[in-house]
């Protein structure tokens, strides 16, 4: 089973048993997912059929360039040092190629601090170097990339809003959905990691394609924040609360055990488990 490839703040490794078993025995005609991120659950699932989308554009540039060529994106990120230095200056850099531009995200991603994708509101890389062993070594001694540019081949791969990627969804198909967390009040928002943020009025619109998704055919399922607010907005037809430990703090005292929930729409007629 390929593996994950790029180390994700919020990657739902964890939980890709609780999305098989609420999406059930299967018998979907295609796998669609219009917020990637770090890609566990499609790379969990196992299926080949899909259509894999997110808002933004280099990561999924890097999805690109992995199923496409991983055995130069390999060669290219062995000639990079791991050292503060050399994180200084790559993350300075400004490739301007698709392939070069892929090498810088996946050398920052394996030397930052805690894996965090987090830019400002001018679109920079911020995140500071996370020095101990984090090297990008990993990606091709365990054959990450290989494993990765595997399961990709023959997947459709889009960038922008989720309504785009979801535009397109048809009867039968399967959609899951993982939306940065954004309650109604700003105390229960975490909302950028990226130069937009995804808003309380984006989860409404998230909310309304839901329900649209399933009357077309589709069976939905979402992960979000476990507050009551995100439930009586999305009103999904059966939800689960799961906890996970949010693992972003350097101080391992000040990791917290944190609820989630994930939401099923389906079609009539449709049951899951």
């Amino acid at each position: 089973m390929p593996r994950p490839f790029l180390r994700w703040v919020g990657g739902k490794r964890w939980l890709v048993g609780e999305v098989a078993r609420l999406a059930g025995k299967g018998g979907y005609s295609r796998y669609v997912e219009p917020f990637l991120g770090g890609g566990a659950v499609f790379f969990g699932l196992g299926l080949s059929n899909a259509v894999l989308g997110d808002r933004n554009e280099e990561l999924m540039n890097v999805y690109a360039q992995v199923r496409d060529r991983p055995e130069q994106l390999i060669r290219q990120l062995k000639k990079l040092e791991v050292s503060r230095e050399s994180f200084g200056a790559v993350r300075q850099d400004r490739p301007k190629g698709a392939v070069g531009r892929a090498v810088r995200f996946l050398y920052l991603n394996r030397t930052a601090f805690s894996g965090l994708y987090r830019v400002n509101m001018r679109g920079e890389y911020n995140v500071p170097y996370g020095g101990g062993r984090r090297t990008p070594e990993v990606l091709w001694k365990r054959r990450l990339l290989e494993g990765a540019s595997e399961a990709l081949q023959g997947v459709e791969l889009v960038s922008g809003d989720f309504e785009k990627t979801v535009d397109a969804c048809r009867e039968g198909d399967l959609v899951y959905c993982d939306p940065t967390y954004a309650g109604e009040r700003p105390r229960e928002r975490f909302d950028r990691y990226n130069a937009e943020k995804f808003t309380w009025r984006d989860q409404e619109r998230l909310a309304r394609s839901c329900r649209l998704l399933a009357e077309r055919g589709c069976t939905v399922i979402v992960s979000n924040c476990a507050d009551s607010s995100v439930l009586e907005l999305y009103s999904p037809h059966e939800f689960v609360v799961v906890e996970r430990l949010c693992r972003v703090s350097a101080n391992v005292r000040h990791r917290t055990r944190v609820n989630e929930v994930l939401m099923a729409f389906r079609p009539k007629g449709r049951t899951g488990r």
